[in-house]
């Protein structure tokens, strides 16, 4: 048995997404992701906010464990995770400094 169940085409050979797929993006058929700035922007502030969400900002492999848990793509995660990270850990020390910055303000 073929590993590839390939249907025979007389004109040129054109790749159709099954209809269940057509709402995922994929690695193979949207391009690598690197190549768009703002898709990666906006899949970095996603993972960050998710981070932040389930608190696992601790360590690396916390945010590796709760990013593949989300649903995330593998490929994503081991490209992005650690800037996920550092804009996570980020965000919280901002929100700590802004909040002890109105917690020490004179009434």
């Amino acid at each position: 048995m073929p590993i590839f169940n390939f249907p025979l085409v007389d004109g040129p050979l054109v790749y159709k997404q099954p209809s269940a797929a057509r709402g995922m993006a994929s690695f193979l058929t949207d391009g690598p992701m690197m190549l768009a700035p703002e898709r990666r922007a906006e899949m970095l502030g996603r993972m960050a906010d998710a981070l932040v969400e389930h608190d696992a900002f601790g360590c690396e492999q916390d945010a590796v464990r709760m990013l593949h848990h989300l649903g995330y793509g593998w490929l994503n995660v081991s490209l992005l995770a650690g800037e996920a990270l550092v804009l996570a850990r980020r965000f919280v020390e901002t929100q700590g400094m802004v909040a002890s910055q109105i917690l020490d303000r004179p009434t």
